[in-house]
């Protein structure tokens, strides 16, 4: 079969896959040679120069790419990486533009567009405003189908693109006064009021909710409780494997994972989300991290959607303590399969606290009705140092005599 192009294709992803570069090149090349238009080849044939750092002959290919397929939004998308891995972010946001228009749901695209445009352009730019507007117009969607939560994650996400846009602000804000998280609300508008967003609506909302949270328990102590650093377990998150037809996302995607993961407020992830060859090396870079915990994410990409698995360490052990499975299918699959993730992940840890402030046998402590307390909730009291991390499950382990004694919940912000 050597004058078959299928079986050379088929010997160079082989060889590939054990590290030979040049035997995978030519045998990309000889099914090139036998078949001019054989686009999976000439597809990997790319892949490895660009791996190989060969970007003028990576991009020699891609043309040839382009040539057969110009509606495919994957090629332009290889297209942008080379030109990116090219210095020239220009193009490299045009081609990537230009795979939106022929798939604008693709969040692999979308997610390297993003962060090449927060990357490379400044705060206030066009591009950045037409970015989150793609992300409020799905916010308001979902709005109207009473799908809060993942409305939520979309105006977050226009915010991070756009923090002037007034209706993502708004919309947000909006969410958290209908979540009851009042005090996060006003948070909200003063910071539009601060970059001088006119709405005489917010201007008024902001005088009502001042005066509804005089009786606060922040205000009566006068503490500005979103201020204090608080006591999180730190988690490092690790990417382990590829995503199929996304080749180079690993370049790209850490901000887009950190910006869905690291919305949970009892949780801390250390860095951005970093790739990892295998689970070895991510326990040694855990280690040396610091981190309480270590998280690797495997993702399997399919036709239909996408399956992440996320397993969850003892940074000082490499003792796996839990694992999740998600599997999401249809739009949005990857960020929805993402937010799943971290809501699963971040339940699993105990609720960990500092007391800000005492006046005889009151005190307040950083912890609310964003972390799921309610009136009558009992919290145990130790000593700031008391207690070790677990290394055979999750929580700290402290010893009965160390208990100072029992904090009750009766009032909340």
């Amino acid at each position: 079969h050597n004058n078959h192009p299928a079986v050379h294709l088929i010997a160079a992803r082989q060889a590939y896959q054990r590290g030979g570069v040049s035997q995978a090149l030519y045998h990309t090349a000889t099914a090139i040679n036998l078949r001019k238009d054989y686009f999976d080849a000439i597809l990997l044939q790319a892949q490895i120069l660009m791996r190989q750092q060969r970007i003028a002959e990576a991009k020699a290919s891609i043309e040839q790419l382009i040539r057969l397929q110009p509606d495919n939004p994957s090629v332009w998308y290889l297209n942008a990486v080379a030109s990116d891995a090219a210095g020239d972010t220009d193009n490299a946001l045009y081609d990537l533009e230009r795979a939106l228009r022929l798939n604008p749901g693709n969040e692999f695209v979308r997610a390297t567009w993003e962060t090449l445009l927060r990357k490379s352009t400044e705060l206030d730019s066009a591009k950045r405003m037409e970015a989150a507007s793609y992300h409020v117009n799905l916010a308001n969607g979902y709005v109207s189908q009473n799908l809060r939560i993942r409305a939520g994650v979309h105006f977050r996400r226009a915010l991070q693109l756009y923090p002037f846009s007034k209706e993502a602000r708004l919309g947000y804000a909006s969410m958290l006064e209908m979540e009851g998280y009042h005090a996060r609300y006003l948070e909200e508008l003063l910071v539009m009021q601060d970059l001088e967003m006119q709405d005489p609506g917010i201007e008024d909302a902001i005088e009502m909710y001042s005066n509804l949270l005089l009786d606060s328990v922040s205000s009566k102590w006068g503490i500005a409780q979103f201020e204090p650093a608080r006591i999180n377990p730190t988690v490092q998150i690790f990417v382990i494997g590829t995503f199929e037809g996304y080749p180079f996302a690993e370049d790209y995607l850490p901000d887009f994972f950190q910006d869905i993961l690291g919305v949970h407020s009892g949780v801390d992830y250390v860095d951005a989300p970093m790739f990892a060859p295998d689970d070895s090396d991510a326990f040694a870079l855990a280690r040396e991290s610091g981190s309480d915990y270590y998280l690797l994410i495997k993702p399997s990409v399919f036709p239909a959607g996408i399956q992440v698995s996320g397993e969850l360490y003892a940074s000082r052990t490499g003792t796996l303590l839990h694992t999740e499975r998600v599997v999401r299918e249809g739009a949005e699959a990857l960020s929805r399969s993402l937010w799943a993730l971290q809501k699963r992940i971040a339940g699993l840890f105990p609720l960990q606290a500092k007391v800000l402030a005492r006046r005889f046998r009151t005190a307040v402590i950083d912890r609310g009705r964003m972390d799921g307390l309610e009136i009558g909730d009992e919290v145990p009291i130790y000593p700031a140092r008391a207690g070790i991390i677990r290394s055979d499950g999750l929580g700290i382990l402290f010893s009965e005599s160390e208990q100072l004694g029992l904090f009750t919940v009766e009032a909340l912000d």
